[in-house]
């Protein structure tokens, strides 16, 4: 049984360019490259094989005046698709006047995690709330088929049953942070979309796919007033 995966890690920030925005109040950045991470596997007779692609970094950075007694509101959106392909075969085989069994097992994931972190210009950083880092999106299938069955069979003969699942999982996301516990200063703000895909095949003959794309994403931030647990009142 062999396990593969592969993550891509990309970081967005509030400028597309990654120009700085030092008296802006609110900023947001968007990107439409889209960026994939694939991994599969696949046994045939036993013996198996992996694709992985290659992993692809690419970081981008943008700065943020912050004045004291204030936080950051910060949005972060994207458009993902996880496809999945398990394909599994089980049945009953006679070689040579021996008869067994045989199984096969198919596993395929997917997922993106964001990962916010604020650093000011001398090193501090700038707490992130309720966590720094989330799951976008998530997706996880596993298919085994098993051979059996009380059947008398001839001599080399072999009864199967093959079942492939494929599906294709598309949608939008978003999700919502607050910088809190900031000194005034120049903050930078980096936002790390971390794709993870997983194809795992045993047994028999079974093969596994699994295909991670990040599309359209969209990152906002805004200075506000947020006191935790408690209602402000922004005219104060």
């Amino acid at each position: 049984m062999k396990r593969f995966l592969i993550c891509i890690v990309l970081a967005s920030a509030i400028f597309s360019t990654g120009a700085m925005a030092q008296s802006a109040k609110f900023a947001a950045s968007w990107d439409t490259n889209p960026r994939t991470a694939t991994s599969s596997d696949e046994c045939i007779s036993g013996v198996c094989s992996d694709n992985l692609d290659d992993v692809v970094v690419d970081v981008e950075m943008a700065e943020l005046k912050v004045p004291e007694g204030k936080e950051i509101f910060i949005g972060v959106s994207s458009e993902i698709l996880i496809h999945l392909v398990t394909t599994a075969k089980g049945g009953r085989k006679n070689d040579a006047g021996t008869t067994t069994n045989f199984s096969s097992t198919a596993k395929a994931s997917g997922s993106v995690d964001v990962t916010l972190s604020l650093i000011n210009d001398d090193g501090e950083v700038c707490g992130i709330a309720p966590s720094n880092n989330v799951t976008l999106k998530s997706e996880m299938r596993e298919l085994t088929v098993t051979g059996g069955g009380d059947m008398t069979m001839l001599e080399d003969e072999e009864f199967w049953i093959e079942v492939g699942i494929t599906t294709d999982s598309k949608g939008a996301h978003h999700f919502e942070f607050l910088g809190v516990d900031c000194t005034q200063g120049n903050y930078t703000l980096t936002a790390t979309f971390n794709l993870t895909a997983l194809a795992e095949a045993s047994g028999y003959d079974s093969d596994a796919l699994a295909t991670v794309t990040l599309y359209d994403r969209m990152i906002t931030m805004q200075l506000v007033r947020a006191v935790k647990g408690s209602v402000v009142d922004p005219d104060a």
